[in-house]
């Protein structure tokens, strides 16, 4: 008696990528081939879990890289931003959007800081006029000039 050959007569698709289509090409094998001997050495339970540990660590990589692209995608997108502001007199600081003029007012009164030897406070203090001024010529409170002055300072050490 002949052995009973088995027919294929189910239709299995799926895609894979270039590599793997030149990979199958070289080798000779056929499609059914590949996915028959895949499902005979895969059966026992240890081997199952591999094959899902392969294919995770497959995913995590392909995240990755989609992270990766991401990032590039936002610094892209915030350099556009940065442009737009630019064009627009706009400047970021302390994670707030204000004119040019508070930024110069910022650096002017840094500058003016740095060459004294008060402390910060001391130095409001002293120069409130100068503060006030800018802060009113500017259309921004007091306070909050004081507190960009001091993010500038802190930054700069």
């Amino acid at each position: 008696m002949g052995s009973k050959k088995v027919p294929y007569d189910e239709v299995l698709s799926g895609r894979v990528t270039a590599r793997d289509k030149q990979l199958m090409k070289e080798s000779g094998y056929r499609l059914r081939d590949a996915v028959g001997f895949f499902l005979a050495h895969s059966v026992s339970p240890k081997k199952k879990l591999l094959v899902e540990k392969h294919l995770v660590s497959e995913r995590i990589e392909e995240l990755n890289e989609e992270i990766e692209n991401l990032k590039l995608d936002l610094i892209s997108e915030e350099m556009k931003l940065e442009e737009i502001n630019n064009e627009l007199g706009i400047v970021e600081l302390n994670g707030k959007e204000y004119s040019y003029d508070v930024y110069q007012a910022v650096d002017m009164i840094v500058e003016r800081f740095s060459k004294t030897s008060y402390d910060l406070e001391t130095y409001f203090q002293t120069n409130r006029l100068l503060v006030e001024n800018q802060a009113a010529i500017n259309k921004i409170e007091v306070d909050e000039l004081k507190e960009l002055v001091k993010e500038k300072l802190c930054k700069q050490v």
